[in-house]
């Protein structure tokens, strides 16, 4: 795993925002914490990572206030219960599916709020929410 200062603070009083993705977080992305949280330090962790406790020695280290996680949804609701003890919040990027295998370029791509994931998914930010908890509901075929 390797971490990237993406956005560094302007000020003394700022928010430590951990990045836990392969994708670089869009500019709409930063604007929206800034504006929800003022001056942040956004830092990206990158790289395979095989679980969840992998984490723990970066959160130790940055002692981030928030955590955006890009990872499958176990080692999210792991983290739901690391949050409680090293006191931080999950958010959830809601990014909308605009098309599936469309042919490229897109017309409506906007590089500010827009991603193109494998093959031609084309997605749009829309906000965070924050990520209380990860439930699986099962039920038995009738």
């Amino acid at each position: 795993m390797r971490e990237i200062e993406i956005v560094k603070p302007k000020t003394d009083n700022y928010t430590t925002v951990l990045w836990v993705s392969r994708h670089t977080p869009l500019p709409s992305q930063i604007r929206f914490l800034r504006n929800y949280f003022g001056d942040i330090k956004l830092v990206q962790i990158s790289g395979v990572i095989p679980t969840a406790e992998h984490l723990i020695p970066y959160i130790e280290r940055y002692k981030p206030k928030v955590v955006v996680p890009v990872l499958p949804l176990s080692f999210i609701a792991r983290l739901c219960d690391l949050a409680k003890r090293y006191r931080f919040t999950l958010l959830w990027a809601k990014m909308n599916l605009l098309h599936n295998d469309r042919d490229e370029p897109c017309e409506e791509f906007d590089p500010e709020t827009d991603v193109i994931v494998a093959p031609n998914r084309h997605f749009r930010f829309e906000c965070f929410k924050i990520i209380r908890e990860v439930k699986l509901v099962l039920e038995d075929l009738q």
